[in-house]
């Protein structure tokens, strides 16, 4: 398995509840998606992100 990419502490709070765990070009998407969010200090502000279009059943249902 390719390494995980360098992410944000949020993502890789996200991508340690992800099982399997996302592929590094997923990780690296996903990290970008919040990195947006946080930088634009939305992050903070949401009780909950649902993306259901995911690598895996279990990683579509994590909020």
């Amino acid at each position: 398995m390719a390494p995980t990419p360098a992410v944000r502490a949020e993502t890789a709070a996200l991508l340690a509840r992800m099982t399997p765990p996302a592929p590094p070009q997923r990780a690296s998407v996903i990290d970008a998606l919040v990195a947006a969010l946080v930088d634009a200090g939305i992050w903070s502000r949401i009780d909950r992100l649902l993306l259901f279009a995911a690598h895996s059943p279990q990683a579509a249902l994590l909020d």
